[in-house]
């Protein structure tokens, strides 16, 4: 694995996290520029350009070189190895939490499709007002419910509403 110091890392994604110096860098992989002329591609100041070409290259990502009275500027060494192993390494990270987010949202999915319409009593009915929000465990649920989703992990929760005296679960999730 390769090992980077933080200090480098911060210089080249400070760099490269200002819009104008990534159109810097985009500029320069065409070919060379003075400061001059980046400054008037970008409609900015002399000093403004410098300060951004000074941003860049202390990241190492480009090179300046003084050709008699204008300074010239390249794209540097700097090849983003380390800043890429860097970001490969918590892309992993995120895509195995995406796939588990994937996992939980299916089997979600297939609970809510399992739970049936549960008839609410007259008496429940006239405590919850129609078409309000509610939510049912699956240990509060009839039987039937409960019987339908076994297959559901953890404690069962589902939320829906009340319509024409039935509940019609929206959503399930686990507690």
């Amino acid at each position: 694995m390769v090992q980077c110091s933080p200090s480098h890392l911060d210089a080249s994604f400070a760099a490269l996290a200002d819009a104008t110096r990534r159109g810097v860098l985009d500029q320069l992989a065409r070919g060379d520029a003075s400061i001059t002329d980046l400054a008037d591609q970008f409609e900015m100041t002399l000093t403004g350009m410098k300060k951004h070409v000074g941003v860049l290259e202390q990241a190492g990502l480009v090179v300046t070189e003084k050709v008699g009275r204008v300074r010239m500027c390249r794209i540097g060494p700097c090849r983003l190895d380390e800043e890429m192993e860097w970001i490969a390494r918590y892309r992993r990270v995120w895509d195995a939490r995406f796939e588990a987010l994937d996992a939980y949202l299916v089997d979600a999915a297939a609970a809510l499709e399992c739970l049936p319409q549960v008839a609410i009593t007259d008496d429940a009915a006239a405590k919850i007002r129609l078409g309000n929000p509610i939510i049912v465990r699956g240990r509060d649920a009839p039987v039937e419910a409960d019987e339908a989703c076994a297959t559901a992990r953890g404690k069962l929760v589902a939320i829906g509403a009340i319509e024409a005296g039935m509940f019609k679960p929206k959503r399930v999730f686990t507690a």
